[in-house]
Parts: structure tokens; C-alpha cells; sequence
């Protein structure tokens, strides 16, 4: 069974003058193996969840199929069923492709089945399941990864390994099983690729989807078990010797360069990451198969120019790709990187198209045969389907562009760009529930560059380790394209509008693709083709210019913003003028770059670090990046030590010198009064306690008061009770995400109309806490939540008090309600609320159900190391519909029940 790909010859459609430019015709390519890889990895992703028992009857099932799918391919005569240019559809054909996608599909499924099984019978996922401690020895498969920080310091790492040897009891077991490591320290930093490691710790069962046999959570620094392997030891060193070549290129340049070569994207501005992520350019500081593409590709047009047979380029080219491999690490996404690219290479090399789609099935197929579980690896999709984009659509739309006269180079780069983004779309909605509008034009700029950025930098990269000055001129050379490159994603990625959101959901992704499918068969129809241009040239100039004129967030007279930076804490004060207050700046740096450039934030006036834990000082890079910063004062306790350093760190090269902020000390900035309530080290257990030391403040802006309180918690609480000081506020900031450790007489002393909770998505403290909900619904407070609404500002109006929320698509605002009756019910009318929300909305939502207790959820960025529950959801105050974005609503809508 073939498919079409281009049928036309040279007097295919007339041109302007009649006259089309002669070109052979695309050959069919054939689809067979391609349609059978899809089926196969369709199949596996709804059969890693299950057991080995059933993934093995669902073998036995596909080997059936496949053979009553033999014997009918034998009997049936070759008939044509459909016939059409360029296609030829028999019955023998269909029975042919069934029968290869049934055979592939009980490969996979076998090779399932026997990891599933050799995992579950060993000794290793046995004493994963009783959570049992021991002493493992293993084999580094990848470099750490770090997820981020812990409150008390030490920056996390996930390590994939191989496991050798389990000791859990008296006696030691020898195993060769995938395991996960998780592991707290610097040292674990170091470790390459091949290093065996012995370490302590305590086994877990893994996910069910992976193929690993436990999680292993690692106590203390590991013990090196002699050295690396020699071609490990080489890529480290060329590594090294790259980053020491980029060492005196400006800050874009000298962290953009070593990930555009190895992928090393440690040095890379976060900021810089975030816009690259916008602008769709994410795969140029990520390893793929067009790194390898580049340079294997102006490798063998040089071996061309200087004549050499064919064989030995193929023998210099693939010894370049395992030199390639080796430098990138040999993680997955690298080997699938390689694979991919040498198929492409393949077709091009041997100028024979109609194979590039078989070679890649099969590889597609051989790579799940050998890790079933990258079925569900977002790198392994956008790897295939991105090349299958550029063997299959590419060529067609190249050879429809150049039948409209438009020059080659610039049909090529459409084309490839176009095609690439389209079929990595899906997926990258599933990732991030974004869709770039700017992907393509970012994409087009960018290919100007990556090129020779790309060969100059492994230029650098492997003259470094011999002759350092020889690296640094070409670095210095490749950082002419670097800058370009950073000029594309700055401009793009920086575009109000950018992006929109998508629902991050199977059933998102699959209406992502079908609406792509209608916009392709439109533009293939020429009365529809002027309108669905114009659509898309309206919806592009009204998302993006007008967006960013009519945004208005926050409103005029907002009193705090509380930043939706994760699981931490990052609040401004606005005071006029792209100035604030800014207190603690969350666990990442581009969540309160993010904020702050959204409330269009240059100067930050007075910064409070309220503690040193890394979820409220771990942004630090971001707050001071482009912005002036004043006055900053700290907490009397300087643990952890890892948080006081990042500060000082960042305040340095600012001749900032912090004050410690003492108890009474009164600040004030423009409109702005600050009074310091608790500044003091209280002890638990005879040590400081970071959290109970936080520093307490309360604003008063316009006549409203704030009580911000940092992570402060039960004894804390209690001191400030009984210092006998004015609690009572309007607005608080609840203490420490809304943690269970809190003091009800605390709450009651504080009585506010709102509080707001800022709490990151998913994460696994369990916060925020039902009993403390509970007690503030009690209390008849109405409450707001980061993780479900997003930024969330507080506005003082004419009408008193109001909520703006700061959403992708659109923001909602409106007066606080008067104080709400006791609701003690919540755990029980949950379903009932969720029940109402899935009958048509009236006007108005009668009680006990306020009208927004089912607010549509806003993409948020959240620092949760795992995957958990949801915290269990809050009912919040009813936020009417505004007439206008900057107008007062006085009447009531419908609620919004988008995410029940």
C-alpha cells in the first residue's frame, strides 16, 4: 500500500505565463512499515500500564491477527481496490500491511513483557516494594539532572543507572536492572557517564510506566569505583575545554554556545531558556538529530569536495557520529538523536527519498524494541515525527513552492520549518499546554544561524583541548551567529502573545491536530485559501499588537501582587513609576522575571528576604536581572547556609550590602508604610528554625493593611500572639503555603477578608491544608490560590476591595464579597459543587455555592520535584464578570467550570 507524495510531473499546473520550471516527480514512498511502526507504538502506549501477564496475551492476540492476516495475503488475488494517480490500493496490499503492523506489534509487546517480567521476579524490585535500605552499586547511565532545591538547601539530582550489585541483608545480590537514583549534593554533580559508584540508601517502587526496577533515594556523597571509561574521560575533557573556550564571550553567548554543540545548558541564562522555549527554539539548546545533522552533513560535503571514495565517508562519518555521541553523552535522547539523524543522512547520502521513511520506521521499531517505555518520552516523538516531517511533507511543499517561483533556499527553509513545527505541536502541547504563534517566522531567522554557530562551535570544542587560543578564536567566531540567535528568541519570545494556551490533554493534542488537518485540507482549496489566510493574518495581529496595548494587568490601584512562582513565595508591592516592593522571589528565576515583567517592574525600591529557604530565595537571579535594586533587608537568621550565600552571591557584584531587619524597624517607600512585627531567631530542638525566624511584616497602602508572613509557623504564631501587638489586617498573605502547622487563635486574631495562598500546582507537601481551609472558610475568609488562579492582585477601588486574576487567555475582577458564613461542609459538598458545575450555569449561583468555586485553571509554573495529588480544592470568594478590562463589574455571570 503506498501513499502519494507528489504525482505531478513537469506540466503540473500552469504557472504565471503557463510556464512551470520542469521537475521530475517525487517517487511514492512506501508507507507500509511506517504504518505498521505507528500501530506498534500506539499499542505499547496503552500496554505500559499493564502487567506482564497481559501484556503477553495482548502478544499472543497480535500474532494471531498477524497470521489469519498471512494466510489471507497468500489467498487473495492482487485486484486493484482503489485506483488513483500515484496511488494503487490492493487487497493483498492491506492484508500485507496488516499482518507487518500485527508481527510488529507482538515484537514490542514481547519485549514489554519480558521487562516487565525479568523486573517484577528480581531481587531488586522485591526489596523496592518493602522500602528496605542497603548499599548499591551501579554504573552512571547519564549525566545528573538537577530538579531543583530542597527548603533546606542542597540542590536535588536524578541520576540514571544501571544496577550491579544490592546488598539489603547479609548477603549481597548481583543484578543488572535500570534504576533511578535520587540523591541531595553537590558531588553527585561530577559524575560522568560510565562511572561506577557505590552508595547507601533506601529502594522504592518506580513509576508503573517506567521500566526501572525501584527509585532509590541516596544518603551522603558516592564512593567513585575507579575512573570513567577512556572515550568518557576524552568527552569530558573536550566538554570542559568548550565551556573554558566560551569563557570570555558575553554571558547570552558564552552559555548559548556549548548547548548549541553538546548540549550543555548549564551556563544558559534562565531567562534566556524561557524566551528561547517561547519563540518555539527550544530544540536548538537541545540535543537533536540536527546537531548531528550539521555536522556529519558538512563533513561528508567536504570528504565530496576532496574525492573520497564513498565507503570510506561513510566509515569517517559514522566514526564522527560515535565522537559525536560520546561528547553529547550517551543518554537517550542522544542515541535517539544519533539514530534519527543518521537515517536522514542515509536518505540524503544515497539520493534515494522512497527509503528515508522504511529506514526510519524500522528504526522507530528496533528503539522500541529495545526501551519499550520511550513510547511515552516526549524527546523520542519530536525526534521521529520531526524527521519523518522533513523525508515525507517537506519535499512536497518544496516542490509546491517552487512551482509558485519562490527561490530555493528560501522554499527549503519554509518548508523545513513549517513542516517540523506543525508535527512537534501535539506533543509540545502535552508538555506545556502552550502553542507558540511565533514558531515559525522565530524558526525561519534562526536556520541563518544555527549552521555555521553550530560547526564553528564544534570547531572550538575540538581544538580547545590542544590549543586553548585556537578554541577561543572560534568560539569568538561562533559567537557572531550566537548573538543572532539571541536576537531571534529575545524578540520572538518577548512578543506579548507569543504564546496561547491549550488544554495540555490527550484529547487537546488530538484537537490541536485535527484543527491543523482542516487548515491544511482549506489551504489545498483555492476559494478557501485567501480566507483562511486572512483568518490566520487576523487572529496573529489581534493576539500579539492589541494584546499587548488592551493588556491591562494589573489594574490601576493594585496594592499586592502575590506571583504564581511555584511552590514559594514572591510578592510585589507596587508603588508607581515601574517600581515596588518585592518580598522573597520564589524557588526560579524566570517565574519572578516572568511576574515582573509582567507588572512592568524596573526598579525594585526595597527587597525583604523574609528566610533563607530556597523556595523564597532561589529566584534571586531573576528579581535583579535588568532592574535596579535599593534598600534590602534580611532575616537574623542566616540558615540555610546554601540560601544566604545565593544571596550575597547576587548582591555582590551590586555593591547591595543587606540589613538585618529588626523588630519595630519601620520602612517606608513612596506610598508604602512597612512595619517590621517579628524579626527574631526562635529556637526548636535548641537550633534556629528558618521557618519559625521568618520575618512578619505589615503593609499599609491607601489605608489597607497586609500582614505578610513569610513560612511563619505555630511558634511563631504564638509569639506574635503573645507580644500583644494589633494583628488584624484586611488582606494576609497565609503563612507558609498554607501549611497544617498553624495556630487557630493566630487566624482569628488576624481575621482578614482575603487571604491568598501561594502554593505551587502538584506538590508534595500536601499544601495547602484542609483543616487551615476549613478554619478560614470558618472564619468567613475568602481565599485565593496560586496554583489554581494563577498571579493574583489586590485592588483598592473606589468599591473597596477587589481580585484581579493574571491568566493566559483573559483575567477576571471584581469587589471582595462581604464575609461569607461558616462552611464546614467543604469535604462533603464537593461532589455535589462539581455536580452543579456540569448542568447549564445560571445567572446567579445560589448558596451555599459561591459562583467561582470551579475557576478555570491558568498555565502556572510550578517547582514540585514529583508528580502527587492535587491539594484539594478551596472555595473562594465569587469574582464577577468585569464589564471592560479596567471597569468595576456590578453585575453577576455565570462561573467558570472549565477545570471541575
Amino acid at each position: 500500500m503506498r501513499t502519494p507524495q507528489g504525482s505531478r510531473g513537469p506540466s503540473a499546473g500552469p504557472g504565471p505565463g503557463g510556464l512551470v520550471p520542469a521537475e521530475r516527480p517525487l517517487p511514492d514512498v512506501d508507507a507500509r512499515l511506517a504504518i505498521a511502526a505507528t500501530v506498534s507504538w500506539v499499542v505499547l502506549l496503552g500496554a505500559l500500564d499493564q502487567g506482564a501477564y497481559r501484556v503477553l496475551w495482548a502478544a499472543g492476540l497480535a500474532l494471531l491477527t498477524g497470521s489469519v492476516a498471512v494466510v489471507l495475503a497468500v489467498r487473495w488475488h492482487d485486484d486493484d481496490l482503489v485506483t488513483a494517480p500515484g496511488t494503487r490500493v490492493t487487497r493483498t496490499g492491506i492484508a500485507n500491511t496488516a499482518a507487518m503492523s500485527a508481527l510488529c506489534c507482538a515484537i514490542v509487546l514481547l519485549a514489554l513483557a519480558a521487562d516487565r517480567h525479568r523486573i517484577a521476579s528480581g531481587p531488586v524490585h522485591a526489596a523496592a516494594v518493602q522500602r528496605l535500605e542497603g548499599s548499591f552499586e551501579a554504573t552512571v547511565g547519564a549525566d545528573p539532572r538537577p530538579i531543583g532545591a530542597g527548603t533546606i538547601g542542597g540542590t536535588r539530582f536524578v541520576i540514571d543507572a544501571r544496577l550491579h550489585r544490592q546488598r539489603s541483608g547479609p548477603s549481597a545480590q548481583r543484578v543488572n536492572v535500570a534504576v533511578v537514583v535520587l540523591a541531595n549534593g553537590e558531588r553527585w554533580s561530577t559524575l560522568a557517564p560510565g562511572q561506577r559508584i557505590r552508595f547507601d540508601g533506601r529502594s522504592s517502587p518506580p513509576e508503573p510506566s517506567t521500566l526501572t526496577a525501584a527509585t532509590i533515594h541516596a544518603r551522603g556523597s558516592p564512593t567513585l569505583l575507579g575512573r570513567p571509561p577512556a572515550l568518557q574521560r576524552l568527552a569530558t575533557e573536550v566538554r570542559n575545554s568548550l565551556r573554558r573556550a566560551c569563557r570570555n564571550l558575553p554571558q547570552p553567548q558564552r552559555g548559548l554556545l556549548p548547548g548549541l554543540v553538546d548540549g550543555d545548558t548549564s551556563a544558559l541564562d534562565p531567562g534566556l531558556r524561557q524566551q528561547f522555549r517561547a519563540a518555539g527554539l527550544t530544540h536548538l539548546v537541545a540535543v537533536s538529530g540536527t546537531n548531528a545533522a550539521i555536522v556529519i552533513g558538512v563533513l561528508l560535503l567536504l570528504l565530496r569536495r576532496l574525492r573520497v571514495p564513498p565507503w570510506l565517508s561513510a566509515v569517517v562519518a559514522a566514526l564522527c557520529l560515535v565522537l559525536f555521541v560520546a561528547i553529547a553523552r550517551p543518554s537517550p535522547s542522544v542515541l535517539r538523536a544519533a539514530v534519527m539523524a543518521g537515517v536522514l543522512l542515509l536518505s540524503l547520502a544515497t539520493g534515494r527519498p522512497r527509503q528515508g521513511l522504511p529506514a526510519l520506521s524500522l528504526a522507530v521499531l528496533l528503539l522500541l524494541a529495545w526501551h519499550p517505555d520511550w513510547a511515552r518520552n516526549a524527546g523520542f516523538a519530536m525526534s521521529a515525527l520531526a524527521t519523518a516531517a522533513l523525508l515525507v511533507v517537506a519535499p512536497v511543499w518544496v516542490r509546491a513552492l517552487r512551482r509558485r517561483h519562490v527561490p530555493a533556499g528560501i522554499a527549503e527553509g519554509v518548508a523545513i520549518a513549517a513542516s517540523a513545527s506543525l508535527v512537534s505541536a501535539p506533543v509540545i502541547v502535552l508538555l506545556s499546554g502552550q502553542v507558540s504563534l511565533v514558531s515559525l517566522p522565530a524558526n525561519l531567522l534562526a536556520e541563518i544561524a544555527v549552521a555555521p554557530a553550530t560547526v564553528l562551535g564544534v570547531l572550538a570544542a575540538i581544538s580547545a583541548p590542544w590549543s586553548l587560543g585556537v578554541g577561543s578564536a572560534f568560539a569568538f567566531a561562533a559567537s557572531v551567529p550566537c548573538q543572532w540567535l539571541v536576537g531571534v528568541a529575545t524578540f520572538f519570545g518577548s512578543l506579548p502573545g507569543a504564546t496561547v494556551s491549550w488544554p495540555s490533554t490527550p484529547a487537546g493534542a488530538a484537537a490541536l491536530v485535527a484543527l491543523t488537518a482542516v487548515g491544511l485540507l482549506l489551504a489545498r482549496s483555492r476559494r478557501w485559501r485567501p480566507l483562511l489566510l486572512s483568518a490566520l493574518l487576523t487572529a496573529v495581529i489581534v493576539q500579539i499588537p492589541v494584546r499587548s496595548v488592551t493588556g491591562n494587568w494589573p489594574a490601576a490601584g493594585s496594592v499586592l501582587v502575590v506571583c504564581d512562582v511555584g511552590q514559594g513565595d514572591a510578592l510585589v508591592l507596587p508603588m508607581g513609576a515601574h517600581a515596588a516592593v518585592v518580598v522573597d522571589s520564589g524557588p526560579d528565576p524566570v517565574a519572578i522575571d516572568r511576574c515582573l515583567r509582567s507588572t512592568g517592574i524596573t526598579t525594585v525600591a526595597v527587597y525583604i528576604q523574609s528566610h533563607f529557604h530556597l523556595d523564597h530565595v532561589g529566584g534571586i537571579e531573576g528579581l535583579i536581572r535588568g532592574r535596579k535594586v535599593g534598600r534590602v533587608y534580611v532575616s537574623p537568621l542566616s540558615a540555610p547556609e546554601q540560601g544566604h550565600r545565593l544571596l550575597m552571591n547576587a548582591l555582590r557584584p551590586l555593591g547591595i550590602a543587606p540589613e538585618v531587619a529588626a523588630q519595630g524597624m519601620t520602612i517606608d517607600a513612596g506610598p508604602i508604610h512597612l512595619e517590621v512585627m517579628s524579626s527574631r531567631i526562635i529556637l526548636v530542638n535548641d537550633v534556629g528554625d528558618p521557618n519559625e525566624s521568618s520575618l512578619v511584616v505589615r503593609a499599609t497602602v491607601g489605608g489597607h493593611t497586609l500582614l505578610l508572613t513569610g513560612d511563619a509557623s505555630t511558634e511563631a504564631q504564638q509569639d506574635l500572639l503573645d507580644s500583644g501587638q494589633p494583628l488584624a489586617a484586611e488582606i494576609l498573605k497565609v503563612p507558609h503555603h498554607g501549611s497544617a502547622y498553624f495556630t487557630p487563635a493566630f487566624m482569628k486574631a488576624v481575621h482578614p477578608r482575603l487571604g491568598i495562598i501561594s502554593v505551587g500546582a502538584h506538590n508534595p507537601y500536601g499544601h495547602p491544608a484542609l483543616r487551615l481551609v476549613d478554619d478560614l472558610l470558618g472564619l468567613g475568609v475568602s481565599l485565593r490560590r496560586t496554583d489554581e488562579d494563577g498571579d493574583v492582585a489586590v485592588l483598592a477601588g473606589p468599591k473597596g476591595l477587589g481580585v484581579q486574576l493574571h491568566k493566559t487567555t483573559a483575567t477576571a475582577q471584581g469587589p471582595v464579597p462581604p464575609r461569607a458564613g461558616p462552611r464546614r461542609r467543604e469535604r462533603s459538598l464537593s461532589a455535589v459543587r462539581a455536580t452543579i458545575c456540569a448542568w447549564p450555569a445560571p445567572k446567579i449561583l445560589p448558596t451555599p455555592f459561591p459562583a467561582d468555586s470551579c475557576s478555570s485553571s491558568v498555565t502556572r509554573s510550578s517547582s514540585s520535584v514529583g508528580p502527587s495529588s492535587r491539594s484539594p480544592p478551596t472555595v473562594v470568594a465569587r469574582i464577577p464578570r468585569p464589564r471592560s478590562s479596567i471597569g468595576w463589574a456590578l453585575n453577576s455571570s455565570p462561573p467558570s467550570c472549565t477545570s471541575c
